[in-house]
């Protein structure tokens, strides 16, 4: 059960005044709108006022300090306890089954670019050792020359062609 669906069955079945009881809480009054009763170990009687239609709370403290919140921040603030376990007393003390569930089955999402992803080029490890390294002598076997697609599509002369190569080899 939720805590939304909890305070809705705490509403529906007058269990206000069992929860009181089981809290420790003193001096339980019902007026037309609200139910008025007083803290554990405090002499006064009014010092929590609760909401009858939402179970909305206002715990008046000795220092002047006023807590807002539910039935779940009464809780929390008398047994000093999280919301979990103010929501797993709450089931307790009215003797109703305690789920947690911590996620909620929803549809997988399918993600656009999982096409992609499959298609992604693996990385391979190179080892250093594995790599031939030469000398710095054979930069003066390389010839820079125009690749042959730009002679064939862009039309570079042959004559250009073969200055250029016999200027390099006369260097």
């Amino acid at each position: 059960m939720t805590a939304i669906e909890l305070k809705q069955y705490i509403l529906d079945n007058n269990k206000v005044r069992e929860i009181i009881n089981y809290l420790g809480c003193h001096s339980f009054k019902e007026y037309t709108k609200e139910f008025r009763c007083g803290l554990p170990d405090h002499a006064s009687t009014n010092n929590i006022a609760i909401n009858k239609e939402a179970l909305s709370t206002k715990i008046f403290q000795s220092d002047s300090e006023i807590i807002r919140g539910d039935i779940f921040t009464l809780v929390m603030t008398i047994k000093d306890i999280s919301f979990p376990k103010a929501n797993k007393y709450l089931h307790e003390v009215l003797r109703l089954e305690y789920k947690f569930k911590t996620k909620e089955n929803k549809p997988e999402k399918k993600d656009p670019l999982d096409v992609f992803k499959k298609v992604k080029r693996k990385r391979c490890i190179v080892n250093l050792d594995d790599i031939e390294l030469y000398d710095n002598e054979i930069i003066k076997e390389y010839i820079p020359l125009p690749h042959i697609n730009w002679v064939k599509e862009d039309g570079i002369h042959v004559m250009f062609l073969k200055l250029v190569i016999v200027q390099k080899r006369n260097v």
